[in-house]
Order: C-alpha cells, then sequence, then structure tokens
C-alpha cells in the first residue's frame, strides 16, 4: 500500500482538514496539489484547492476550476464559484454563462440567484437585479446576501423607503455586514432621521472603501 505522502486520498483529506485550521492554509494547498501531481483526474480536489486559494490567487484558481469542470461537467457548484470568480473578474459574459449553467442544473439554490443578480446588477439591468434576488428570497428567506443587496439596489434605484426593510433583514441576518450598515445609516439620513442615521455611520470605518 502507498504512504500517506503518497495516497492522493490521504493528500486530499489532509487538505480538507488542514483547510479548516486556521493558518494552515499554505499545509493544505501543498495537499491538495501534492495530491494532484500523483492524479491529476480528481475533479473535487481541483475544486476544493480553487476554492482554497481562490481569494489569494484568483487567476490559478481559475484554471483549476476549469480543469475541475473538464473532468465533471455536471458539477453546479463548480459552475456556480466559477461564475462568480469571473464576476469578480469583470468578465460578465462568462459570469452569465456559468451561474446559468450551474442553475440549469441544480435551480434551487438562492446564492446562484443572488450572484446572478450581482451580475445583472454589474450590467446595469436593474429590473433583472430585482427579479434575481426576490427569487433567491424566495427559495431562502434568511439568505443575507441577497437582503443586503435588496437593500443597495432600493437604495440606488428605488428609494430609501423600500431599501429599510431589506437592510434591516440584512443586519439581522449578518450583523458583521459593514457595507449594509453603512447603506442602512445612508438610508435614515436620507429619510431625515438623523439620529439612526448617525448611529449606524460608524460602519464607514468597517467598509471597503473606507
Amino acid at each position: 500500500p502507498l504512504g500517506a505522502n503518497q495516497n492522493p486520498l490521504a493528500l486530499q483529506m489532509r487538505g480538507m482538514v488542514c483547510r479548516q485550521i486556521p493558518g494552515m492554509e499554505n499545509i493544505a494547498r501543498t495537499a491538495y496539489e501534492q495530491s494532484i501531481a500523483i492524479d491529476p483526474r480528481q475533479n473535487d480536489c481541483l475544486y476544493n484547492l480553487a476554492n482554497l486559494i481562490v481569494d489569494d490567487d484568483p487567476h490559478t484558481a481559475l484554471g483549476y476550476y476549469i480543469r475541475s469542470l473538464n473532468i465533471q461537467p455536471m458539477m453546479a457548484s463548480a459552475w456556480h464559484n466559477l461564475g462568480k470568480l469571473y464576476l469578480d473578474l469583470d468578465l460578465l459574459d462568462s459570469a452569465f454563462k456559468c451561474l446559468k449553467k450551474s442553475l440549469s442544473l441544480d435551480s434551487r439554490v438562492a446564492d446562484v440567484w443572488c450572484n446572478l443578480g450581482l451580475t445583472y446588477l454589474a450590467s446595469t439591468n436593474y429590473l433583472a437585479t430585482e427579479k434575481c434576488l426576490r427569487h433567491a428570497i424566495s427559495l431562502d428567506s434568511n439568505h443575507s446576501q441577497s437582503h443586503i443587496n435588496m437593500g443597495n439596489i432600493m437604495m440606488d434605484v428605488l428609494g430609501p423607503e423600500e431599501a429599510l426593510s431589506y437592510l434591516h433583514r440584512g443586519v439581522e441576518l449578518e450583523s458583521s455586514s459593514a457595507n449594509s450598515l453603512w447603506n442602512l445609516a445612508l438610508a435614515y439620513l436620507l429619510l431625515g432621521d438623523y439620529a439612526q442615521g448617525w448611529r449606524y455611520y460608524e460602519a464607514r470605518f468597517a467598509t471597503k472603501q473606507f
């Protein structure tokens, strides 16, 4: 029998375990890479490695997602994650293609509808954005990102009154969302409720735009 360092399944399991432990991401990546070097036809290992590195090394992750899907093209979650990455890279045509492919394989995932909505948003198709986000919420009433993004859309397009209920629900579901708190502050300020608006205004320091 192969030793642990030569067994691709054992290496993949090591990667999966180390990924869950803070500070061991590099060990997880090495384990996944060693597993793939031994057996490059492991679509799940390629997918897991892409998920691990997508934030820090998106272009390398892109290649791993594509390799995984070339081996197993019926994996809805891989199409979703690839589509989300294309969206992050502002490659909207590719994002649409991948997200719609994911939904053709499994149309019940709120996350995918949410990201499809964000892709429409990036294309300035606000009506389609709203439809996608409403559908995501209909699938999962506790989907925080859909509420938060719906609130943001309402702020930009439909006005602060309609935004408030969605933003409040988003904050209830994900109290750590600085952007949701920031938009809640803006909505209250636009409505002239300065006490509430200034209360949430400090969230500006935690947003990406600081």
